[in-house]
């Protein structure tokens, strides 16, 4: 079909294991870099000495998560954060948010990359999910928890941009959002938003491809087409409007800490990076099914913007990370 056009998914079969299942890959071109940018190592810290003690007290304590992976408590009152799907970006990004802000994060002690897995030993929060309990705390613990979120999400947000306009990870390097379509693999840095929307809608413009065709010869319904004329259209009227600042990327209620009253930390900083400044908003706004209540608190500490939350349902919709009606993979 082209770039505008979709794929059929592949048929299955009761032995589906025996299938080969080759990596991915973005939608090209619309993930390639369109700016350049120096290319730095994450990683930090690495040298033997650290390699070691994180894989020997992986071993010693956990023997089978040495070959899963996952965020596991090791000796000094550290986690080790370790996968082949963990990005060494975050490390840079906690970094990074430690050195221009108050903001409590988790202090990162190293992070490399051993055999195609990658790991971050970071200091352990003493504190408890802010979802935890939510409904019987005070109200004014609850409305003090929120006014320190919002000073802390006003924080990052003024935080200075190295290259004002960029779409890019706080080293100005490519960035990861597992819930775009391949997006875990990678995709930009952008020299701007229009490329980024680009990016999102796989490049698709009004008048062509399935935008164009009608009638028998289409590939889409009306309302569909309808529904993805309106994202094309609302995201060229409003792109170059918005601030390019830093974002969290995820900011559900599992990933801010308490503690007495008080936030302790901020943590997962994996989908950060510098976007546009809605993006924080229609991220949040996009919650599991698991953090519904913190939908309701999410407008007390993040500003609404409800023009691009609806322009973001419609193309997460269409556009989102199972294809078109959740199951037509865009090519």
């Amino acid at each position: 079909m082209g770039l505008f056009g979709f794929q059929k998914p592949h048929p299955t079969t009761q032995n589906a294991t025996e299938i080969p299942r080759p990596r991915p890959q973005s939608p090209k071109p619309f993930s390639a870099p369109t700016v350049k940018t120096p290319v730095i190592s994450r990683e930090y810290n690495n040298n033997c000495l650290s390699r070691k003690r994180t894989l020997a007290a992986i071993r010693l304590h956990d023997p089978q998560s040495y070959f899963q992976g996952g965020v596991f408590q090791i000796p000094f009152n550290r986690i080790v954060k370790f996968g082949r799907d963990v990005q060494l970006a975050e490390a840079a990004a906690l970094r990074f948010v430690a050195k221009h802000t108050t903001i409590p994060v988790p202090k990162v002690h190293c992070a490399f990359e051993h055999k195609h897995v990658k790991y971050i030993v970071m200091d352990r929060i003493d504190g408890e999910e802010i979802g935890k309990g939510w409904s019987e705390r005070p109200e004014a613990e609850r409305a003090s928890l929120l006014r320190q979120l919002k000073g802390y999400f006003d924080q990052l947000r003024n935080i200075p941009h190295p290259r004002p306009g960029i779409i890019a990870a706080v080293d100005m390097q490519e960035l990861y959002e597992p819930r775009t379509y391949n997006g875990r693999y990678g995709f930009g840095p952008f020299a701007n938003e229009a490329d980024f929307n680009r990016f999102l809608r796989f490049g698709i413009k009004d008048g062509r491809g399935v935008l164009k065709e009608t009638g028998e010869k289409s590939l889409v319904t009306a309302e569909e087409r309808s529904d993805m004329r309106m994202v094309v259209k609302m995201q060229d009227q409003l792109q170059g409007t918005h601030k390019i600042c830093f974002t969290h990327g995820d900011a559900s209620s599992s990933n801010v800490l308490v503690k007495k009253g008080k936030i302790v930390a901020l943590i997962d900083f994996e989908l950060s990076g510098f976007y546009p400044e809605y993006w924080e908003y229609t991220c949040a706004m996009n919650v599991n099914s698991q953090d519904g209540f913190w939908k309701a608190e999410i407008e007390k500490f993040l500003d609404p913007y409800p023009r691009e939350l609806e322009i973001e349902e419609n193309r997460r919709k269409h556009f989102g990370l199972r294809g078109l009606r959740g199951r037509w993979q865009w090519k």
